[in-house]
């Protein structure tokens, strides 16, 4: 027999933060990662597709600029354009909204990295990759043996070990 829980909004809401509280910076980067280049195509069609609708949309716009305007369309052609637009209206709000939501998986790791590194992921790039170009230089000019290079390097790697993880700096 089935056993029936019962939960208060309360209840879901500490079981959620609690569940997103265990997840590490990763999860949410790669998913960033994976998806970013869809989020910014997503972005500029809602732009694309919310002037399209403004135009048409516009009966006063149409008006001015051509004779055919929407508003001298007739029945049924009419109504399927109106369809089309209000379709066209509800597609260009679910393309900002995942668009943002992609983006939100890029602050919410950014966000988790700075809390158990204690600077951005950026800074920690930028440290990385200062730290790298002052031990090249420092080989460049013969100031170390390529040997002492190659450990330098695997220290600075060891110094920064998630810089393997990090993608977008």
């Amino acid at each position: 027999m089935a056993k029936v829980i019962k939960l208060t909004e309360s209840d879901i809401e500490r079981i959620v933060g609690e569940s997103l509280s265990e997840i590490g910076w990763r999860t949410p980067n790669d998913l960033y990662d994976k998806h970013y280049k869809g989020a910014y195509y997503l972005s500029l069609f809602a732009h694309d597709l919310r002037n399209f609708i403004e135009k048409w949309d516009n009966e006063d716009y149409m008006e001015e600029r051509d004779s055919n305007s929407i508003k001298n369309v007739s029945e049924p052609l009419r109504g399927r354009v109106l369809q089309f637009l209000e379709q066209a209206k509800e597609m260009a709000d679910y393309c900002e909204r995942k668009s943002e939501q992609i983006e939100g998986f890029e602050k919410t790791a950014d966000n988790k990295f700075q809390q158990q590194y204690g600077k951005s992921m950026m800074d920690y790039a930028t440290e990385y990759y200062d730290d790298g170009d002052e031990l090249f230089d420092k080989y460049v000019k013969s100031d170390m043996s390529s040997d002492e290079y190659n450990a330098a390097d695997q220290e600075l790697r060891n110094k920064y070990p998630e810089m393997k993880n990090i993608t977008r700096y």
